[in-house]
């Protein structure tokens, strides 16, 4: 159980995860540059297919540029996803994404790629899982990740069932190894998927996907503003009962309304403005059955 005290404001909050984030970006691209692409390993995700194709226009096409452009192709590959995001999810949702794609791709692009531990393809594979890892961990942590296969599983959970965002992202990277054994060796493939699997550990260390929360709200104030705004701001439905204080026999409405992890980070302010001395209990880890929308 969780209990939340009223919270700060919506600008503050969102000013916090885009440092959070920007911080995880950072991270997420010094392990990249420093220790993934200087041993000629591929990522996950589309950041992979875009490391390919950076691939085949410098060593197969004799491109010549100095610097990674994988951010680069990244940030344009990201483009229709984004535009389509934009008409199926949640607006903030998708500013911060793009912020964060945006950050991803400066970072990558001015990041030297430098070797920084040399002749030890495990120790890279390592620091750059656990480096990487931890950058995405955080962004997620903030509620804003980078684009990608990410957004294109969220948009498919939403409409289809039994779907999920690990699911798209096991499609993909499973095509994307496949990819690396039959253009390169077997070595590339084996040292990349060792890669990808510490990341993951250490992302689901930090973040887990589609955590479900319960929170009840106990106030003693005119509640038809405050559950207006709830249903308004989180998009969710919830579930009013009256109720009464043990000690002080004081009548009381109750609001009960399941939400993901990060949305209820929004809750105590938007209650706060109604309610300072609101009451609000948060339960984690919730089973759910029935009509329930998954967000990431």
């Amino acid at each position: 159980m969780q209990l939340l005290m009223p919270g700060k404001s919506p600008a503050v909050t969102e000013l916090k995860r885009a440092i959070v984030a920007t911080f995880g970006g950072l991270l997420y691209s010094v392990g990249v540059n420093l220790f993934i692409v200087p041993i000629g390993l591929y990522n996950g995700g589309l950041m992979g297919y875009c490391q390919l194709l950076r691939t085949i226009l410098v060593d197969y096409l004799g491109l010549t540029i100095n610097f990674d452009i994988a951010g680069i192709l990244y940030f344009i590959a990201n483009i229709p996803i984004m535009i389509l995001a934009w008409r199926k999810l949640d607006i903030k949702f998708v500013i911060r994404a793009l912020i964060n794609i945006v950050v991803i791709t400066v970072f990558l692009s001015v990041i030297p790629v430098k070797l920084i531990i040399e002749g030890d393809m495990i120790a890279n594979c390592l620091i750059g899982g656990v480096v990487t890892g931890a950058g995405t961990g955080l962004s997620l942590w903030a509620a804003t990740p980078g684009g990608g296969t990410d957004i294109i599983g969220l948009i498919l959970t939403k409409t289809r069932k039994n779907f999920s965002v690990g699911k798209m992202n096991l499609i993909v990277d499973v095509s994307l190894y496949a990819l690396c054994l039959v253009m390169f060796n077997v070595q590339v493939a084996i040292y990349s998927i060792i890669y990808s699997v510490i990341c993951t550990f250490v992302i689901d260390k930090l973040h887990q996907q589609n955590i479900n929360v319960k929170a009840i709200i106990v106030t003693d104030k005119d509640c038809q503003a405050l559950k207006d705004e709830l249903i308004r701001t989180l998009d969710r439905g919830i579930t009013e009962f009256p109720a009464k204080g043990g000690y002080s026999g004081a009548d009381k409405t109750a609001f009960m309304i399941v939400l993901s992890k990060y949305e209820a980070t929004e809750l105590p302010a938007i209650v706060s403005k109604y309610d300072k001395n609101a009451f609000i209990t948060i339960n984690e880890g919730t089973k759910i059955s029935g009509n329930f929308e998954k967000r990431l």
